[in-house]
């Protein structure tokens, strides 16, 4: 009799967005009874879109990032990741300006974790990931 323990808890989530545009993702973090976690202090969240999910240590093949990424393998685009107000409202915004999604139109893959730095070690879990399509842009500005 096969048994087994499934301790993934991340949810798939395709998105889909357009090039040169303001990239803007907003979520509620919530405990197992729907009631917002209080971020304002001990967590953090790490997104990175990346060109596939292979593991690769150099970040050559990262797209855009939360973090820059060390020598000449800099991000073209950064994902800034906001808990918003005091953070005891649950929100985190991830927010890219249109110059930042500045990048090329394709289909990428990304996560987003959220870290629980207040545990010794920390808690890192992948709370979403999925498809990251960025479509292409008609308008061209100056």
């Amino acid at each position: 009799m096969a048994n087994k323990l499934n301790l993934d808890q991340s949810q798939r989530v395709d998105i889909v967005c357009r090039k040169n545009d303001t990239f803007s993702l907003k979520l509620q973090i919530s405990d197992e009874n729907g009631t917002a976690v209080n971020l304002s202090s001990g967590w953090g969240f790490n997104m990175d879109v990346r060109t596939s999910d292979a593991d690769n240590e150099l970040d050559v093949d990262r797209i855009m990032s939360t973090e820059i990424a060390d020598g000449s393998n800099a991000d073209p685009g950064r994902i800034v990741a906001d808990l918003t107000t005091s953070g005891s409202s649950g929100e985190v915004v991830f927010t890219c300006s249109a110059d930042d999604m500045d990048v090329a139109a394709g289909l990428y893959v990304y996560d987003i974790q959220q870290v629980d730095t207040t545990a010794d070690p920390d808690i890192v879990e992948t709370i979403l990931y999925g498809t990251f399509q960025i479509n292409e842009d008609v308008t061209i500005t100056a």
